[in-house]
């Protein structure tokens, strides 16, 4: 939580808006943390663990710092994130609350590709407010690789989701398979 970047980024948020402070915003997502781990244990350990790690990402990028340090981090750590939320609530949306079966696997591990080779796309609209807090992102140290790569990134996604075409139920476990037979 940064309510000096919001001020310049996002004035809209509730804490630059001044629709709740900075303490109060503080407690409410401490008292939520063990709310949502509970709620996710009713789920499984699996879920329990997406939520964990979810939450020491959060820590991670917003009390210690990876949100201003190297921009590569700062992706990874974003990427990450994005991914135990999928992994976790896929395994909720799913038929197996314990475990992903290979297609789930694959479709988290290609969203993870996706979020860390194009997250800063979302920085270019921030450059005035990360700047002004010293931090690194792509889109700041090297503009004009950060429109490159993006671009780059973006034609190897679509190019790659292309060239793998639908997932056949031989590739994926057992239950999977029987699972879209049915369909």
């Amino acid at each position: 939580m940064d309510p000096e970047e919001d001020q310049k980024n996002k004035i809209d948020r509730p804490l630059p808006a001044k629709r709740i402070s900075l303490r109060n915003a503080l407690i409410l997502r401490w008292i939520l943390v063990p709310v949502c781990w509970l709620w996710s244990l009713r789920y499984s350990y699996s879920v329990l663990y997406s939520s964990i790690a979810l939450v020491f990402l959060t820590v991670l990028y917003d009390e210690c710092g990876a949100h201003a340090g190297n921009f590569v981090v700062r992706n990874a750590i974003n990427a990450a994130g994005f991914a135990s939320f999928e992994a976790g609530s896929t395994l909720i949306a799913g038929s197996n609350n314990v475990s992903l079966d290979q297609i789930a696997i694959y479709s988290v591990c290609i969203s993870t590709g996706i979020f860390a080779t194009t997250i800063q796309a979302q920085d270019f609209k921030d450059i005035p407010g990360d700047r002004m807090i010293g931090r690194r992102t792509l889109p700041i140290v090297l503009p004009d690789i950060a429109r490159e790569t993006l671009m780059i990134a973006l034609l190897f996604w679509e190019g790659f989701s292309a060239s793998s075409g639908p997932l056949k139920p031989s590739t994926c476990s057992r239950s999977s398979a029987s699972l879209s037979s049915s369909d």
